[in-house]
């Protein structure tokens, strides 16, 4: 099961409809093996959250997708920051509950102050609301902790950008772009570093 867990995670920082269709399909095995492994719930929430994020399901059909998968997380671990953080992504992307999301997010970090998701959830959360400084903070504590955590690599260059740092938002979109040349939003967020200069 945790092999399956890994490689489905790994799969889907490709961040493309297909990477995240095989991710899906892998993470599925895994909890068919072990439908008690709470990790595999929060990852399938992750990976459907990321298809409506990217557009390779309607986020009508992929967000209830979702929700599910962290409500079944947070019934088999209750103190799993991932799951708080997943489930707060879903109030702020689906419900545009911001109040509630905010809360899940801090919960999250309070379960555990160092889980990647749950700061990487968070970092996303400030960049929404305009606190592009406490979004970079956050993202930056993200990529110390997983360098090759891709979604990531979008929330840094995003704040980067809006903070005027546009060399730095260049230089992290190369990156992602040497480790994932398929993901298009690594292109998106470079060219919006060339424009907003």
């Amino acid at each position: 099961t945790y092999s399956l867990y890994l490689h489905a995670r790994h799969t889907i920082n490709q961040r493309t409809y297909e990477s995240l269709f095989r991710g899906e399909e892998l993470i599925d095995e895994a909890i068919r093996i072990d439908p008690d492994y709470a990790p595999a719930w929060v990852l399938k929430a992750h990976i459907h959250s990321q298809q409506a994020d990217i557009g390779a399901r309607l986020p009508k059909e992929a967000f209830p997708m979702a929700r599910a998968a962290v409500d079944k997380a947070l019934e088999l671990d209750p103190g799993s920051s991932a799951a708080h953080a997943l489930s707060g992504d879903i109030k702020i992307s689906f419900d545009r509950d911001f109040r509630g999301a905010r809360a899940d997010f801090e919960h999250a970090l309070e379960l555990d102050p160092f889980d990647v998701d749950a700061l990487y959830q968070t970092a996303m959360y400030y960049a929404m609301i305009g606190d592009f400084e406490k979004a970079l903070e956050l993202a930056l504590r993200t990529y110390e902790r997983d360098p090759l955590h891709m979604p990531n690599y979008s929330t840094l260059g995003y704040s980067y950008n809006n903070l005027g740092r546009y060399e730095e938002s260049e230089a992290i979109m190369k990156k992602r772009i040497e480790i994932a040349p398929e993901s298009f939003g690594s292109y998106w967020y470079l060219a919006h570093s060339y424009v907003a200069r």
